[in-house]
């Protein structure tokens, strides 16, 4: 559960989950909002970039 949880929130929060393997490639995560929201974050791809391991996410929701 997030007070407001906002795009590159649960971008970081998707990134630092598949770092740890605790979610894999194109699982969903649902962030609820205290406040009405929420939104599905999955962690679609793995790439690199200027040497670091990088996460492409996709976000939706309100």
């Amino acid at each position: 559960m997030d007070r407001s949880s906002t795009g590159t929130g649960v971008a970081g929060r998707i990134a630092l989950l598949h770092a740890k393997g605790e979610v894999e490639l194109n699982d969903k995560l649902m962030i609820e909002s205290i406040v009405d929201g929420g939104m599905i974050v999955s962690a679609n791809s793995i790439s690199t970039y200027f040497g670091k391991n990088t996460v492409l996410p996709e976000v939706s929701g309100r």
